[in-house]
């Protein structure tokens, strides 16, 4: 699975957005290239994301578990492939295939962890940096209503606001162009995406 760019994997967001703003507006098209809309989205996205602790667009992710576990939840789901895990004491042994599986969104570690570490997977707690892929197609699914919620409640408040765009910084804002009058998430959106809520202590790796 190849990295999605952001503004592609917003599309059906934006192109929901833009049909509910030509019907209020009735600007007679529907503007899927309506910067205002992009911008929106984008920054909806990253108030969301910021919220749940993980991300959820197409992507590969290298993440470091100072705590990994016989049964290991993997912060960033729904999970695709599991490329490669490093453990030991400076993290540069790597972990065959053979010593684990994946299933759903979770590795499971099988036998002992020798040559590793002492001790079996079960037992025993370790620290691990795992690359793989995940991330939704944004199907007809609740990550998708709460993005296009937020996204009209942002173009909305831009609207009264006006517009102007900065970079948002911080963990998960990098590269997103958004707007400095965020507001905050509409209640019904917290409602919908509290189940996604990252609550380990995995965190990106360099």
């Amino acid at each position: 699975m190849a990295d999605v760019a952001i503004d592609d994997w917003l599309a059906p967001v934006i192109e929901q957005v833009a049909t509910f703003v030509e019907i209020q507006e009735r600007r007679g098209v529907i503007d899927t290239d309506n910067p205002q809309i992009t911008i929106a989205a984008r920054q909806a996205y990253s108030m969301i994301r910021t919220f749940c602790g993980r991300e959820f667009h197409k992507k590969t992710r290298v993440d470091y578990y100072p705590k990994a576990c016989g049964k290991l939840k993997l912060r960033h789901y729904p999970v695709v492939s599991v490329a490669s895990i490093y453990s030991g004491t400076n993290l540069d042994e790597l972990i065959s295939s053979s010593y684990y599986t994946l299933h759903y969104n979770q590795i499971w570690f099988t036998g002992y962890l020798w040559p590793y570490i002492a001790g079996d997977f079960d037992n025993v707690e370790f620290p691990a940096v795992i690359t793989y892929e995940a991330g939704t197609d944004l199907a007809e699914d609740t990550i998708l209503n709460a993005l296009v919620l937020q996204t009209t409640a942002q173009y909305q408040r831009k609207k009264m606001a006006g517009l102007t765009t900065l970079n948002v910084g911080g963990k998960f804002g990098q590269g997103i162009e958004t707007s400095g009058d965020a507001g905050s998430l509409l209640d019904a959106v917290v409602e919908m995406i509290s189940k996604f809520e990252y609550t380990g202590d995995a965190r990106d790796w360099n």
